[in-house]
């Protein structure tokens, strides 16, 4: 009874602090929506946390919120060492070699980022998972109000469905809503996509720090979506700013990076690019999964991509099949495939021309060659289709996107 008593107490104290931030951010919503939206992912959170720990024994998630519980402990025992993973120098004397250092600091940081806030919110929640979606959801929240606010910027559109997509759509919000990073790694995402987008059009100084702040966070919590979407933006910006058609600009991108990736495998190991994607993918096959979807083993040849390619295209964009599905996320996530395929034949049978117009625009047709790759590296490394659904929905959300405009007909599509 008491922590439904505080889980009331903190949904309602969070929920003003929401209301009255949201007029000073001037998304242009209406609390109503804010408020469903709000509740929505908390529940989506609440269900997350129990599905993992009553079905599946517990995962990352629980993990976190742990770990959120430690972070508490140590604050009251030592609080200079409650800072201490944020300090560089420290963690970059643990290990032999800079990149080792830095690919641990950044896991440190992700760490940090994640359970810190945990830990100061625990006098509050005393360590209670359901408690604690209160204040995770209340911080990744914002990745949907950034999201709404550059949609009805850049496409000129009413309402508040980007909103909703976020915050309602199974397939992207439930995903988003349970305790681990890839709520923070979608808002740092939009935080760079939306100030990129603005310093296209207009250079201002605080647009140019939240670009270097999304840029920082979607290195601390995924750096490999930083390298995919670095070119996608290089092609976005390349189009708007020397006025340059968005296909000829993808392939010569695209082709130089291809061209990079084959001369590497013919270079030492410490520099092949099809090594190291090979040894991530190793990484990921030493995890255990109860399922794991066929995939071909990789090494340093660039050949074996092309082997691999139709086995990566499957597991990322069409399996598991209904019938492959085991237990009910797995349906879910098949269901949630069926959806896609569905809406995308619907929006190309009802106003095709549009579909192609609106994916040669800078910013949708940028953000879709990003959404195909992020699918297709993923694809590649991971054989589990309960890692390959969570990883892939930065990509589905500018999926979804772009079929909304399209099946509503956008007034503006630059």
């Amino acid at each position: 009874m008491q922590s439904i008593i505080i889980f009331i107490i903190t949904l309602g104290l969070f929920s003003y602090f929401l209301v009255y931030l949201n007029k000073r951010f001037s998304a242009g919503l209406h609390w109503k929506w804010l408020l469903l939206g709000y509740f929505s992912k908390i529940l989506l959170g609440c269900l997350y946390g129990y599905i993992y720990l009553h079905y599946y024994g517990g995962d990352d998630t629980w993990y976190f919120n742990k770990g959120g519980a430690e972070e508490f402990d140590l604050l009251r025992t030592d609080p200079v060492g409650f800072f201490k993973p944020f300090n560089p120098i420290a963690a970059f004397e643990r290990y032999e070699g800079w990149g080792k250092n830095w690919y641990y600091y950044l896991v440190d940081l992700e760490w940090s980022f994640i359970t810190k806030p945990l830990g100061l919110f625990h006098i509050v929640s005393g360590g209670n998972y359901y408690i604690n979606a209160v204040l995770f959801n209340f911080i990744q929240i914002w990745s949907a109000l950034i999201f709404l606010k550059w949609v009805r910027k850049r496409f000129q559109v009413q309402g508040p469905w980007p909103f909703l997509l976020l915050c309602f759509f199974p397939p992207i919000a439930f995903w988003l809503s349970g305790i681990r990073g890839d709520g923070y790694l979608f808002l740092c995402m939009m935080l760079v996509i939306h100030a990129f987008d603005s310093l296209l059009t207009e250079f201002k100084k605080r647009s140019l720090c939240y670009l270097a702040l999304g840029i920082v966070g979607v290195l601390i919590f995924r750096q490999q979506i930083m390298v995919l979407l670095a070119p996608a933006l290089l092609v976005w910006y390349s189009v708007v700013r020397k006025n340059r058609l968005i296909g000829r600009t993808a392939v010569w991108v695209y082709g130089t990076l291809i061209a990079l990736f084959i001369l590497s495998s013919f270079l030492p190991p410490s520099y092949s690019i099809p090594l190291k994607i090979a040894s991530l993918q190793n990484s990921y096959r030493q995890l255990h999964g109860k399922t794991i979807l066929p995939l071909g083993q990789l090494d340093g040849s660039w050949v074996t991509y092309i082997k691999v390619l139709p086995q990566a295209f499957s597991n990322s964009f069409l399996r598991p099949f209904p019938w492959e599905a085991k237990g009910a996320l797995q349906l879910f996530f098949s269901g949630s495939h069926l959806l896609f395929w569905f809406l995308l034949l619907f929006a190309v049978f009802r106003c095709r021309h549009q579909l192609l117009s609106l994916a040669k625009s800078p910013a949708i047709g940028s953000l879709l060659i990003f959404s195909v790759s992020l699918y297709l590296i993923i694809g590649f490394t991971v054989p589990y289709p309960g890692a390959i659904v969570r990883y892939i929905v930065p990509g589905m959300v500018f999926f979804y996107l772009w079929i909304r405009l399209v099946m509503f007909r956008p007034r503006n599509t630059n």
